[in-house]
């Protein structure tokens, strides 16, 4: 906990108090984040996706996807693959969006996130 209490003074906190998870993510919405929903297929291309500062990403479960309340929240994404792959795990799809986001958001001195 301790090394991460300097993040607390720079990261945006926004509080929820909903009771289902649309309601949570209309919450988001309000506080000003864009909503990104990853699907297995028809989706945008991740790699061409415009992220913001205030971005949440919607990840379904590997065999059923999102819950039929949350389809439809947001722009909607996939992340290339071969045409013989069904899908990806969700962690495995998970850090690859995350490493798209962090390259969208480079760390200050950092050369190897910095794009060309």
């Amino acid at each position: 906990a301790r090394a991460s209490a300097g993040s607390l003074l720079t990261t945006q906190v926004c509080q929820l108090d909903a009771t289902s998870g649309r309601d949570a993510l209309k919450t988001l919405q309000t506080c000003g984040f864009t909503l990104h929903q990853a699907v297995p297929r028809g989706g945008e291309a991740l790699a061409s996706l415009i992220w913001s500062e205030k971005d949440a990403v919607l990840l379904g479960n590997e065999s059923r996807g999102l819950p039929a309340e949350l389809e439809g929240l947001g722009r909607p994404f996939t992340i290339p693959s071969a045409p013989e792959v069904e899908s990806l795990n969700v962690a495995m799809s998970g850090s690859i969006i995350a490493w798209e986001w962090a390259r969208a958001h480079p760390l200050r001195g950092d050369p190897f996130l910095r794009q060309a």
